[in-house]
């Protein structure tokens, strides 16, 4: 079973046809345990696009996504991504984006606040 698969996957930001982008239109990956793998691509092509999907930090639009055989529905504590520049959730506060590891290891608030 491959660790992480990509099938038919859609991405597009923006709510309306006049006013949107296509960032991935039926990608398809298929990686296995052990596998090394780079992507290469244009500025733009959707190389991190791709990354913010398999994290859970991004809904896909269309496909499926699998990480270990399950559909990737959010952030997931089994799973983590390095970024190689600051990156902020711009609608939660600075302490928000704090809690946010801990809050999807399951920590309580009070536990975080410590």
């Amino acid at each position: 079973m491959p660790v992480i698969e990509a099938r038919r996957l859609g991405k597009i930001y923006g709510d309306d046809q006049d006013n949107s982008t296509v960032a991935l239109n039926n990608f398809n990956l298929s990686v296995e345990e052990k596998e090394f793998v780079t992507i290469v691509g244009s500025s733009g092509c959707g190389k991190s696009t791709f990354l913010l999907l398999v994290a859970g930090l991004e809904p896909i639009t269309s496909g499926e996504l699998l990480l270990d055989g399950l559909p990737v529905d959010g952030p997931d504590p089994n799973h983590a991504i390095v970024f190689q520049e600051y990156f902020l959730f711009p609608w939660r506060t600075v302490w928000e984006n704090v809690e946010f590891g801990p809050e999807v290891r399951g920590f309580s608030r009070q536990r975080t606040k410590e």
